[in-house]
């Protein structure tokens, strides 16, 4: 990875280009590596280029991700290891250089290992995310639960 990278220039094609995407893609892609990951649409086509250039820089270095595209939350944590906790305010190609200049210092990360299907632990074991309203749907429905079962009958 950093031998097609020269650190002497700032050159985010270069960059891009040191973690496998094309030319022509490299070049779509640099207005939106000067955005931090907290203000872009995770959906637009060019910022999962971006993660997934990322994912790929990661993988080289011992992540054990799926190149998906999504910053998911593997993806999440390995970026943490290598840019520490204020990734999310940072532009794209910084954490991309992090991740560059960690992997030619010989650098690796811990790779992440997905929790065995079936433990519990977490409200999330049992309820579905995809709930109406998130919490206010909860909450909507314990207290129509609360009108039904729980009021004293006259």
């Amino acid at each position: 990875m950093g031998q097609l990278y020269d650190h002497a220039t700032q050159d985010v094609p270069t960059l891009l280009r040191a973690t496998g995407v094309d030319d022509y893609t490299a070049q779509m892609l640099v207005p939106f590596a000067f955005m931090a990951p907290a203000t872009t649409d995770l959906d637009m086509p060019s910022v999962i280029e971006l993660v997934r250039a990322i994912q790929r820089s990661l993988n080289a270095i011992g992540g054990n991700l799926q190149e998906s595209g999504e910053l998911d939350v593997p993806t999440a944590m390995l970026i943490q290891q290598v840019t520490g906790p204020g990734w999310k305010s940072v532009p794209w190609y910084q954490i991309l250089e992090k991740i560059v200049h960690h992997a030619d210092r010989g650098g690796t990360v811990r790779p992440f290992v997905r929790p065995a299907a079936g433990v519990a632990g977490s409200m999330g074991d049992f309820a579905p995310s995809s709930m109406p309203g998130g919490l206010l749907g909860w909450a909507a429905l314990g207290g129509l639960a609360y009108y039904l079962f729980g009021r004293k009958k006259r």
